[in-house]
């Protein structure tokens, strides 16, 4: 599975030369790069952000939840704590520590199991009241597709905006 930006381009060529549509595979790919060449360009400051999931995983390096904050102009918190692309974050340190952005990877009441319960504890709720956040539903992140650029887009909108719909979840933009 390709963990960034990169490793999907090479997933994304091989299985366009494998259906015989390697013009369409190139096309595609043309389009997600225009897509983060113009995300780039907007993008200034570099304000911290964390992807949460179930269970207290965060993305950390070698994701392609990293990817996409580091293309969207955040410094993905995950980085500094040496938690590895699958590592664990007890939600007594994001609670104390918290980012500027908070990304959750899962919503609350997407996975009703007591692994999930870490997203609808009081003490995280409490912290999305304070803090700005974001839901980015699985189709946007879980798999190496240009879909990603999504996110990008998504992340980087809400930086230009000063977070101003970071209480919006993403989920109305899966819909289109």
């Amino acid at each position: 599975m390709a963990v960034d930006f990169d490793g999907m381009r090479a997933t994304l060529r091989q299985v366009a030369a494998a259906v015989g549509e390697v013009s369409r595979g190139e096309e595609v790919l043309r389009t997600f790069d225009d897509r983060l060449h113009a995300v780039r360009s907007t993008v200034q400051s570099r304000p911290t952000a964390i992807a949460y999931q179930v269970g207290s995983f965060v993305s950390g390096p070698e994701s392609l939840l990293d990817a996409a904050l580091t293309a969207a102009g955040y410094h993905n918190m995950a980085r500094d704590l040496a938690l590895g692309a699958g590592g664990r974050l007890p939600l007594e340190q994001l609670v104390t520590t918290p980012p500027d952005l908070l990304v959750l990877a899962n919503a609350p009441n997407d996975f009703r199991t007591v692994l999930a319960d870490n997203l609808r504890h009081p003490a995280l709720q409490q912290l999305m009241h304070k803090r700005p956040s974001v839901h980015l539903p699985m189709p946007y992140w879980m798999c190496a597709t240009p879909k990603i650029a999504d996110a990008v887009e998504i992340l980087a909108s809400m930086k230009a905006t000063g977070f101003a719909h970071a209480t919006t979840p993403a989920d109305e933009r899966l819909a289109q």
